[in-house]
């Protein structure tokens, strides 16, 4: 049946576009782990630097700080990227079993065309057989 194919195909591009939007949401997850970690570094290396001058230890409060505000909207961002990405997983998998129940259908309905086929055939051969031996016996 044509239909089912179209929207077999249509599920399939569906699929196609969930992955590239789950690809895109781990991306952005990823990337701020990265900042995450790169901001964790700096800070390490700030502190350490620092270390008991008196200057450096002031600039380096209000550097800790602002790494600290940076770091608390970091983590709101990882905890909204983390959705995302689980949200994107579930869309993505509910497309796929779209997508499998749509080519079930159809190779369900393949098979019964084909036994149906078969048995149209069958019952032609039987059909031919019976009237050549019929007239085998007449004649």
């Amino acid at each position: 049946m044509k239909t089912l194919g179209t929207l077999i195909k249509l599920a399939s591009a569906q699929v196609d576009e969930k992955r590239l939007v789950l690809r895109a949401e781990q991306e952005r997850e990823d990337a701020i782990k990265a900042a995450l970690d790169e901001l964790e570094d700096s800070l390490a290396a700030e502190r350490q630097a620092a270390g008991g001058l008196g200057e450096a230890a002031f600039a380096y409060a209000a550097f800790g700080a602002a790494a600290l505000r940076r770091r608390e909207s970091l983590q709101g961002d990882l905890l909204r990227a983390g959705a995302a990405v689980e949200t994107a997983r579930d869309e993505l998998s509910a497309n796929f079993e779209r997508q499998k129940r749509y080519e079930i259908t159809d190779a369900g309905r393949r098979r019964r065309d084909a036994a149906e086929t078969r048995r149209r055939e069958t019952i032609d051969a039987d059909e031919r057989a019976l009237q050549r031996h019929g007239r085998r016996r007449r004649g």
